[in-house]
């Protein structure tokens, strides 16, 4: 009979508290007194969440998806929140937990034993009885908060041997704390809404994570990140300059949440009489076995689109600490460790359990494809729930010395109401049903008797019930044998052996899965479940997201600007590389309020590196047909980080931006892993920066003399490079009216990622303050990214290292001029000439510049081969020319080869500074003489593009020094030439050429500088069919550029040292405030009865109010209200540091106002001025009488 007494007990209050939560759902669970089990087990305090001075009893674990409630005894409360449950999933929603817990049971040896006054023997002359006992909470628990108390030599004290669970406290920390959104922690421990929040409530919340952070008790075993490995608890403090915590971090190492309390099943020696109370016998009739179990919650913040933010850990660390006057050598054995739940899925009436043990996840599924709960009242698909059973505990179990980790070793489960019910409470038959569960056996008949489960399908014994695969319906399956019901799961991991002193830990996942219907919400679990065994697998060190940036807004007059584009908003974000993820891309969302998730708004841009990865594809459930689908996360657009956005359109409501009401928008970063085959997931997306926007004309006082999306262009005031700069106006608000300056450096760190680049800076020359340094500048004003200060984005950009044009500007007939240059290039390829038909030569033949051993005739290729270990060093400012002139004193040193040194028909200068270069050459057909060579270059099809030796010009010798304003300097030239005809000694052939004479002369001159370019050579286009080797022309003078032929080689003009930019920034400017309250308006009007800012709530009438706008910000300003009659029938004053202020349409009696139209006075004394509107108002039911 006492089993069918707990049925009925347990399902009527069930019952009770699934209508009470029903009827009022935003009405605290104080308000009610609901029927509770086993009210006086333990003998605890309320279990109700509160705070105390001391420290909260009970807290909350809801940093994710999840909301779940435990008191500082390990026991998870059912009975403390409006919904009438432990927890629920997805967190807002319906519960899914009613109660769980982790029991142990096992045969003892000990002495323990009960004096007649009920005191427990302390003095070892106990018998030990009886000897299988079974602990832990279930809807009550054997368990009371605080550590048990060792003496000097380890072993429990015979007195004062635990604390006094009156004085002990859950500690709850997490990492965002100091600036984190509290408002859904206030929430949820209040169980109020978050609208009723208030700020208060908020700092009540951070000085107790605050406490718990500088107090978490790492002495007694609570776990902690040792940042600076010194084996001791340094809290961290913040650091408001870095963004950064300095120090250890409490908790898990890289949790979001951790929960952490100790406790044990010994007596209570601080009763009133003093006599020592069994809390533990008030479970199952059991003795005490000398547990301290310390249980530590945590989890992960994730946007729910993350398996991750799906999870709770759970880690209950259990230490056999023995009884008090037990001997030494107390053991445990055939000991098990148990999660046991009772899950009620929404309405609890209609409820499926299973496991899966491929997984190790035992799990609860509704019984029909949607559950009254969550549809009727969230409209939301029904989830499944399961606990996975991550480790059990360590144990040799071939004896080869090895510890193996335990995993879940049977599943059970019992239901409410049937033949396989609850076991009993209160009484030692209980304990012995429990064992038996806990070795895979239906309870009755009690231990020592053991009946198996009986597989409906097989026939066989089964100690893994229900393992069966509800989505495909097949196996042993719920359903088979009992109706959709109130069920429990049991997951047990042993048998095994502890002896005094002995500590194992058991963790387990709890995991939520929401799909489209009951069974496709199975799917989703085990799908989460990857992911929960790939936390574990991983030691839970897991990857975190990029933090999201730090986003400032402007309230324009029609628009809204977004901003996080000083550098201190975002750098944190964007340097973000964690365990492989690195920082890809921002995505922007419109929010319908504050507090909703990115999914509930609408994505309104997406901003991503440019590095080729656009879409980030993600495995998700499909609910239509349950299967998992790879399906876009993250699609982006490859074009470059941007971080300011101005807004115009209202997403949501699909119109423009309007004044005067409040809108949201979240900003996340995510990050990508490219090397993801052994990953779950390939992308993080952070929690949002939320920012509340109002958009309004200036205020009172206040004149914007720009707007967002301005700019102005800088003045080059030093340089001659073809550089730009503009400063772009981000946010009018904060404009300075100040003098800036842009100047260049060079990086000359080592090692630095820009090391040799030209950098920009930018100083406030008003001020004397540099705000920017070392940034590189933009090719142009639309790339994405510029730095930004004092409301400003500043752009420099100038054209990159490269050729602007190849032109000939001469040649023998003069066809070719510098007023009309014929191309010196191709014009294909992507090389910057223009198609001017391609012959350059009076003979009309074409010649072009290019690169040899070039693998194609593209420009890039050309750069690739020319461009060598001096890069573009000496190459740019400057321009150049070869010069066909045919004079006798045109050498070139034939480096390559043999170390002649032969005539050449062209000279090499530098057009810019004055002076004549130093050519060396490879000689490719290796004949002692530069010129045409058989060979065909791919400057174009075919095989008739014939092409000259190689040419390596060289700076001279005097290169630092050479040049002047004529611009025919050539003493560098001719200084190396002297010197490399000495140095070979030798004498000149007919034609002029100073052979190496059999290798015994090598003319190399040391008067030379550094290597301008390399491989530069000629192609004849389209001269001749080469494949045979020969060059079949008749006219000798068209095998070369003729005489007189001028190519110019212009280069970019990049920013160097000496440019400078400058511009004179906008300024706010002040008005007067007198004149500018003649905008005052008050809005709605006529009030309809009801507004849409105003809110909707089907259960509580939302607060009705009207607003004022453009009001002084200061000063004090009063608000007198007459009926059409003449008579004041209300008077406020303004109360706000805005040009806002609220009225609720009330008199002074706080009794609504009529319908009617009203005459408001307000009166600004500060600044001698009224202003007197005409309201209209309608009441909600006069609205509704007319309509």
């Amino acid at each position: 009979m006492p089993i069918k007494k707990v049925e009925i007990f347990m399902n009527f209050k069930k019952s009770i508290i699934w209508a009470t939560a029903s009827a009022l759902l935003l009405v605290s669970a104080l308000s009610a007194e609901v029927p509770r089990g086993d009210r006086d087990a333990g003998k605890t305090a309320s279990r109700l969440a509160k705070l105390v001075s001391e420290g909260p009893s009970s807290t909350f674990f809801n940093i994710n998806s999840w909301k779940i409630q435990m008191e500082n005894s390990g026991f998870f409360n059912w009975n403390g929140t409006s919904h009438g449950s432990a927890g629920n999933y997805p967190k807002g929603m319906g519960s899914v937990i009613f109660a769980e817990g982790i029991l142990w049971g096992a045969k003892v040896t000990d002495k323990y034993g009960v004096n007649a006054d009920g005191s427990i023997i302390t003095d070892g002359t106990g018998g030990g009885t009886p000897r299988i006992r079974v602990n832990g909470s279930m809807y009550n628990t054997g368990l009371k908060a605080g550590k048990v108390l060792l003496d000097a030599n380890g072993k429990i004290k015979t007195s004062g041997y635990s604390e006094d669970y009156r004085d002990q406290q859950i500690f709850r920390v997490r990492r965002d704390w100091y600036a984190g959104d509290l408002t859904s922690d206030a929430a949820i421990l209040r169980d109020i809404a978050a609208a009723d929040v208030t700020e208060a409530q908020i700092a009540a919340d951070r000085a107790q994570y605050s406490a718990d952070w500088t107090n978490w008790p790492t002495d007694q075993g609570a776990p902690y990140d040792d940042v600076n490995g010194d084996g001791s608890y340094t809290p961290a403090s913040w650091d408001e300059e870095t963004k950064e915590w300095i120090g250890d971090i409490p908790g898990i190492p890289g949790a979001d949440q951790t929960i952490w309390t100790v406790a044990n099943d010994l007596p209570d020696e601080y009763t009133e009489t003093g006599i020592p109370f069994s809390v533990s016998e008030g479970g199952w009739g059991s003795p005490p076995i000398g547990f301290e179990m310390q249980i530590t919650l945590w989890g992960y913040d994730f946007p729910f689109s993350n398996p991750l933010s799906s999870m709770m850990f759970k880690r209950a660390r259990m230490i056999y600490v023995g009884l008090p006057g037990g001997p030494d050598d107390a053991s445990l054995d055939t000991l098990y460790f148990t999660q046991w739940s009772d899950p009620d899925l929404g309405t609890y009436t209609d409820d499926y359990v299973g496991c899966d043990t491929t997984l190790s996840l035992g799990y609860v599924y509704n019984g029909n494809t949607f559950d009254d709960q969550f549809f009727s009242s969230y409209g939301s698909a029904v989830p499944a729930a399961g606990y996975d059973f991550l480790e059990g505990p360590k144990v040799d179990s071939d004896g080869d010395g090895v510890l193996d980790t335990l995993g879940m070793t049977s599943y059970v489960y019992f239901a409410a109401g049937s033949s396989v019910s609850d076991p009993s409470t209160k009484v030692y038959a209980g304990t012995l049903q429990w064992f038996n569960l806990m070795e895979g056996f239906l309870p009755r008949p009690e231990y020592p008797t053991q009946e198996p489960f009986v597989d409906p399908v097989t026939g066989l014994s089964e100690i893994f019930v229900l393992a069966g695969d509800p989505v495909k319906g097949t196996g042993w399956i719920d359903g088979m044998i009992l109706p959709p019901g109130d069920r429990r799961l049991v997951m047990n991991t042993g048998p095994f052996q502890m002896t005094l002193g002995d500590t194992q830990d058991v963790v387990v996942g709890l995991i939520g899965g929401l799909g489209g219907d009951n069974l496709s919400s199975v799917t989703v679990l085990k799908y989460n479940d990857i992911f929960a065994q790939f936390a574990y697998d991983n030691k839970f060190s897991l990857p975190s997201p990029p933090p999201a940036p730090e986003v400032s807004a402007f309230e324009g007059d029609g628009y809204i600007t977004l901003n996080w584009a000083e550098s201190s908003a975002y750098e944190k974000t964007e340097s973000s590389n964690n365990k492989g993820f690195k920082f890809e891309g921002y995505k922007i969302y419109q929010l319908p309020n504050a507090l909703a998730a990115g999914s509930d708004g609408v994505l309104i841009d997406q901003y991503d590196i440019s590095n080729g990865i656009l879409v980030i594809t993600e495995k998700e459930v499909d609910p239509a047909t349950g299967l998992i689908l790879e399906r876009p996360a993250h699609v982006g657009s490859d074009n470059g980080i941007s971080r300011v956005m101005v807004i115009k359109n209202d997403a949501l409501r699909n119109r423009p931006i309007t004044n005067d009401r409040p809108y949201y928008f979240g900003i996340s970063a995510y990050s990508y892993l490219e090397d993801h085959e052994f990953s779950p997931f390939k992308s993080l997306e952070s929690p949002m920066a939320v920012v509340t926007v109002t958009p309004k004309i200036a205020d009172p006082g206040t004149a914007y003399t720009v707007d967002s999306g301005d700019y102005f262009d800088m003045t080059h005031s030093a340089g001659t490079s073809d550089g730009q700069g503009r400063v772009e106006v981000i946010d009018p608000g904060v404009v300075t009216g100040h003098d800036y300056k842009v100047n260049f450096e060079e990086d000359t760190v080592s090692g630095s990622p820009t090391e040799g680049s030209l950098l920009w800076n930018v100083t406030d020359v008003t001020s004397g303050s540099q705000l920017l340094t070392g940034y590189t500048q933009g090719s142009t004003y639309g790339d994405p990214g510029f730095p930004a200060v004092d409301g400003l984005t500043f752009k420099v950009t100038g054209p990159p290292n490269a050729f602007k044009n190849f032109l000939v500007t001469g040649n023998a007939d003069g066809s070719c001029t510098e007023d009309a240059p014929c191309q010196g290039a191709q014009d294909w390829g992507g090389f910057p000439v223009a198609y001017t038909g391609r012959v350059n030569q009076s003979n009309g033949t074409g010649w072009f510049f290019h690169g040899g051993g070039a693998g194609g005739n593209a420009y890039d290729v050309m750069i690739s081969r020319i461009i060598r270990g001096s890069g573009w060093k000496y190459l740019i400012p400057n321009d150049f020319e070869y010069r066909f002139t045919y004079e006798d004193d045109n050498y070139a040193y034939l480096a390559y080869t043999t170390g002649s040194l032969v005539r050449v028909p062209f000279e090499i200068w530098n057009t810019t500074q004055g002076f004549r270069y130093c050519p060396w050459s490879y000689d490719y057909d290796e004949n002692d003489a530069w010129g045409l060579v058989p060979y065909d270059h791919p400057g174009s099809g075919g095989s008739n593009d014939p092409f000259t030796d190689w040419i390596y010009p060289r700076l001279p010798g005097n290169w630092e020094t050479a040049g002047n304003a004529a611009g025919d300097d050539e003493s560098g030239y001719q200084e190396w030439l002297a010197a490399s005809i000495a140095a070979g000694g030798g004498t000149p052939t007919a034609d002029g050429d100073y052979l190496h004479e059999g290798f015994t002369r090598d003319y190399y001159g040391t008067n030379y500088g550094p290597e301008l370019m390399g491989r530069n050579v000629w192609f004849a286009w389209n001269l001749d069919d080469v494949s045979d080797g020969t060059i079949d022309v008749a006219d000798p003078a068209m095998l070369l550029p003729e005489k007189g032929t001028v190519v110019l080689i212009i280069t970019n003009k990049t920013n160097q040292l000496a440019d400078e930019f400058t511009v004179t920034a906008p300024s706010v400017a002040s008005t007067d405030v007198a004149n500018d309250v003649e905008k005052i308006n008050v809005f709605p009007n006529p009030y309809m009865g009801y507004h849409d800012l105003e809110g909707t709530d089907s259960v509580i009438p939302l607060p009705k109010y009207i607003t004022f706008n453009h009001l002084p910000t200061s000063g004090k300003v009063i608000f007198r209200v007459f009926n059409i009659a003449g008579t004041q029938v209300a008077s406020f004053q303004k109360n706000t540091t805005t040009q806002y202020q609220q009225w609720n349409m009330r008199n002074s009696n706080e009794f609504p106002l009529a319908s009617g139209v009203y005459i408001v006075h307000i009166d600004m004394p500060d600044i001698s001025s009224t202003k007197v509107l005409k309201l209209a108002i309608v009441t909600e039911e006069e609205f509704a009488k007319a309509y």
